[in-house]
């Protein structure tokens, strides 16, 4: 099965250290709102994800090739390293709202990242 002329695999290869990078940072505020700690460090971990998620746009293009909607869809995958969160903080009223604004902001973010890749090519 193709997506965007890729194989799943090769969104996964392109993705796996990404995701797993979310993945531990999701954890780590979940578990800092869970125990109570609204500290600095939990308000600026979007600080760090939103640079990461637009590195991961970059190395798409420019490691794994992929075009710019590949790089959308990689920033899609990502998304989901975080879309767990939503069902312990939020409501089943705001869950398909969130999912799909937690899903622009990851598609868009991997896009500048990939746009920036493709326009700083050295030739």
């Amino acid at each position: 099965m193709l997506l965007a002329g890729r194989t799943p695999r090769a969104y996964f290869l392109a993705s796996r250290v990404f995701l797993l990078v979310v993945l531990i940072l999701s954890g780590v505020n979940v578990i800092g709102r869970l125990a109570g700690n609204s500290s600095v460090f939990l308000g600026y971990l979007q600080f760090v994800v939103l640079p990461l998620i637009g590195w991961a746009g970059w190395r798409a293009i420019r490691k794994h090739g992929f075009n710019l909607t590949q790089t959308a869809i990689v920033g899609f995958i990502l998304s989901f390293a975080s879309h767990w969160t939503l069902p312990i903080f939020h409501s089943a009223a705001e869950l398909s709202w969130l999912f799909v604004v937690n899903s622009i902001i990851f598609m868009t973010v991997a896009l500048c990242g990939g746009f920036l890749a493709k326009k700083t090519r050295l030739s």
